[in-house]
């Protein structure tokens, strides 16, 4: 799935936006980095708050997007 998908996603009936819930392999796309790398983070505590939806792992674009805005790092110049 793209982020541009990602951000076109709505509630099928009501037409608002929902805070799409990603998969692990969305959030690697996403970062351009392994799964492999996003499971290493959930296991550091590095990566995005996530949840646990039955046996699956998931990750709020809300919260991706949180957690990428406090690594963002100001330029010295």
């Amino acid at each position: 799935m793209s982020a541009a998908e990602v951000r076109r996603m709505t509630f099928p009936k009501k037409g608002r936006r929902m805070d799409a819930l990603l998969t692990a392999e969305d959030l690697a796309d996403f970062c351009r980095v392994s799964t492999k790398t996003v499971y290493a983070w959930n296991t550091t505590g590095e990566g995005p708050k996530y949840h646990r939806v039955g046996k699956y792992v998931r990750y709020r674009r809300s919260d991706v997007d949180k957690w990428l805005e406090k690594r963002a790092v100001e330029p010295n110049g």
